[in-house]
C-alpha cells in the first residue's frame, strides 16, 4: 500500500519511517514523501493512480494542504483518492473547509493509531431499498465501527450504487438485494464485474429460490444470504468475503511484481527462482564451462558528457535493445549492464561458436544505426572481449542482507573483460585458446601479443573478421 505524506517539516519522514518499520519491513506500507503542495503534485502526474492514500498538512508555504485537496479532488476525480489532512492545529474552521473541499478524514497530532486503524478498516457497501437496513447495520455493527473495523457506505438502488464506487473507490465489499427499483441486484453484479475486478458482492435477499443464486453466482457473486437476515452468519460471511478479496489483491500485487522483476531480471535467474532448491540454495554454486563477451559502446562517454540525461538513457537503452536482440538469438543470457556495456554469458552446446556469432551481429547491426548528430556527431561503434573457459556460476552476495547477483566469476570472465578492453573499436577480439578452437569456423587475424592487467605473461590475441 502506497502512501504519499505531504508535510513541509522534513524529519516527518523520519517519524513515519521509525513509528511504522514494522509495516514497511513487512511491505504493508510504502511511504513516499512530498516537501510541499506543488511538489506533492508534480508526484501525482508521474505517478497516476499510485498513492492508495494521500496524508496532507494543512499549513505548509507556497501551496497550503487546502489547496493541494481542492485541487486533488477536482482534478483527480475518476476515482477520486482518499486524502486525509493531518495537523495540529484541530480547530473546527479549518475542519469544516476541509470537509467541504471532499477531504475524507480530519486527523490532529499524533498520528500512528489513527493511521493504522484507517488503513485496517474495510469499507462495505451495503445496497438496499429498504431504508430501515441502514439502522439495523449500524446498530448490530455498531462495536466494529467503534473500533474501526468496518465502514459502512448505503446505497438505494444499483445506479445509486455505481455512483457511490464511483466516491469511494477503496469500498472492498459488496451486501447487495435483488429486488430493487431502477437497477436490481443481478443487474447491479455484471457491472461491478465491468468496474472492479477485484470487488467481491454478497447478496442479501428474501428471493433465496435456486433461480436466483444460480443466476447470482454465475454473475459473480461471492456468497449468498436470504432474509431475515442472521447477523451473526453476516459478520462471518463478510470476514470470509474480506480474507478472499486480500488474497485477490495480494495475488495481483504478486504478478504486478513479477511483472517488474522480468523487466530487470534475466529468464535463467527467474527460472532458478522458481525452482523447488531455490531457497535451500540460493549460496550453492557450480564449476561450468561457459563462454563470457563483454561489448562496450565505444566513446559513449563524450555523449554522457555533452548531452542531457535523458537524451543520454534514450540512447543508451535503443543501442542496447538491438545488441540484447542479437545475443538472445544465439542462446546466451545477458548477466548484467555495466554502464554502457554489457555481459553476456552463453552456456550448454557450442558455447564459444555461439559467442562469436551473437557478438558478430551486434557489432554488424549496432553500425547500421544511423549517427547521432545533436550537440556533438557520435557513430556508434563497439569493441568486444570474448574468452572461454571453466567458471564459477551461481549466487553472489549476501543472503544476510538479501542482496545476491545470480552471475558468473572466475579467472575465464576476468579474461573475457580485459580482451574487452584491449579490442579497439569495432573488434572483436578472441585469446588463442579460443582460437585453436573456432579457426577452422571463423576467419580470425593474429594481433600479436599484449599485455593484460595482473596477467604475469603476455597473451596472443585474435581478432574475428566473419
Amino acid at each position: 500500500m502506497k502512501i504519499l505524506v505531504v508535510d513541509d517539516e522534513k524529519d516527518v519522514q523520519f517519524l513515519f519511517e521509525q513509528r511504522f518499520r514494522k509495516e514497511i519491513r513487512n511491505q504493508e506500507m510504502e511511504f513516499v514523501f512530498a516537501y510541499s503542495g506543488e511538489e506533492a503534485l508534480n508526484y501525482l502526474n508521474l505517478h497516476v493512480h499510485e498513492a492508495v492514500l494521500i496524508l496532507s498538512d494543512i499549513n505548509m508555504p507556497g501551496m497550503s494542504g487546502l489547496d493541494l485537496l481542492k485541487y486533488i479532488k477536482q482534478k483527480y476525480n475518476e476515482p477520486p483518492p482518499v486524502v486525509m489532512m493531518i495537523t495540529a492545529y484541530g480547530d473546527a474552521e479549518n475542519y469544516t473547509t476541509a470537509m467541504k473541499l471532499g477531504a475524507d478524514d480530519f486527523l490532529t497530532k499524533p498520528l500512528e493509531r489513527k493511521i493504522k486503524s484507517h488503513l485496517l478498516m474495510t469499507k462495505i457497501l451495503v445496497v438496499d431499498d429498504e431504508t430501515d437496513l441502514e439502522m439495523l447495520i449500524k446498530q448490530k455493527f455498531r462495536q466494529k465501527i467503534r473500533e474501526h473495523q468496518y465502514e459502512f457506505v448505503f446505497a438505494i438502488n444499483g445506479n445509486d450504487a455505481l455512483e457511490k464506487l464511483q466516491q469511494h473507490s477503496d469500498i472492498d465489499v459488496v451486501l447487495t438485494d435483488i429486488n430493487m427499483p431502477e437497477m436490481d441486484g443481478l443487474t447491479l453484479l455484471t457491472k461491478l464485474g465491468e468496474q472492479n475486478s477485484l470487488l467481491k458482492a454478497v447478496i442479501v435477499s428474501a428471493y433465496g429460490d435456486m433461480d436466483n443464486i444460480r443466476i447470482a453466482m454465475n454473475r459473480g457473486a461471492f456468497d449468498f444470504i436470504t432474509k431475515p437476515v442472521n447477523f451473526d452468519d453476516l459478520d462471518l460471511t463478510v470476514q470470509k468475503t474480506i480474507k478472499y478479496v486480500t488474497q485477490l489483491r495480494e495475488t495481483m500485487q504478486a504478478i504486478k511484481e513479477n511483472n517488474i522483476l522480468r523487466m530487470y531480471v534475466d529468464e535463467t535467474v527467474l527460472n532458478f527462482m522458481g525452482s523447488r532448491e531455490f531457497e535451500s540454495s540460493l549460496m550453492v554454486n557450480e564449476t561450468v564451462e561457459a563462454t563470457v563477451a563483454f561489448i562496450d559502446i565505444c566513446s559513449f562517454t563524450s555523449i554522457s558528457e555533452n548531452e542531457s540525461p535523458d537524451i543520454v538513457v534514450k540512447l543508451l537503452n535503443k543501442y542496447f535493445d538491438v545488441m540484447v536482440k542479437e545475443i538472445i538469438a544465439q542462446g546466451g543470457y545477458i548477466d548484467k549492464f555495466i554502464g554502457d556495456a554489457i555481459m553476456a554469458v552463453f552456456k550448454d552446446d557450442y558455447h564459444l561458436d555461439r559467442a562469436i556469432d551473437a557478438c558478430l551481429a551486434v557489432k554488424k547491426s549496432v553500425e547500421k544505426l544511423p549517427n547521432e548528430s545533436g550537440n556533438i556527431f557520435f557513430a556508434p561503434k563497439v569493441s568486444i572481449g570474448i574468452n572461454s573457459g571453466e567458471m564459477i556460476s551461481g549466487n553472489i552476495g549476501s543472503a544476510n542482507l538479501r542482496r545476491l547477483d545470480y552471475t558468473v566469476i572466475g579467472d575465464a570472465v576476468n579474461i573475457a573483460q580485459r580482451l574487452q578492453t584491449a579490442a579497439k573499436e569495432s573488434q572483436v577480439i578472441i585469446s588463442e585458446t579460443s582460437y585453436e578452437k573456432v579457426k577452422e569456423s571463423f576467419n580470425c587475424q593474429k594481433v600479436g601479443e599484449v599485455s593484460l592487467k595482473n596477467k604475469a605473461r603476455p597473451m596472443m590475441i585474435y581478432e574475428v573478421l566473419d
